[in-house]
């Protein structure tokens, strides 16, 4: 961020030889570099809202679960039988 802040004040500041252009620079640079992620992680917030309420990926969901808790529950009985053996 400080890399975009000091190449806008150089930009705005070479262009004119004028103080002020630099610093109109500097606040535009910062205001870029503050609002593009902000837009970046509401958009993505957007589409993951939308995405999740779909009727296809609640049953995904639903289904996962199921298998995951499967798997968690092979692995729990894997290791208690390793830890019979072992005592």
């Amino acid at each position: 961020m400080q890399d975009i802040i000091i190449n806008r004040f150089y930009l705005g500041y070479s262009s004119e030889l004028n103080l002020i252009d630099g610093i109109i620079m500097t606040i535009a640079g910062l205001g870029t570099s503050i609002v593009a992620p902000g837009m970046i992680v509401t958009l993505g917030n957007y589409i993951k809202d939308y995405i999740e309420n779909t009727d296809f990926f609640t049953k995904l969901k639903k289904w996962i679960m199921v298998i995951v808790s499967g798997l968690l529950v092979n692995i729990m009985l894997s290791l208690v039988n390793q830890n019979i053996i072992i005592v």
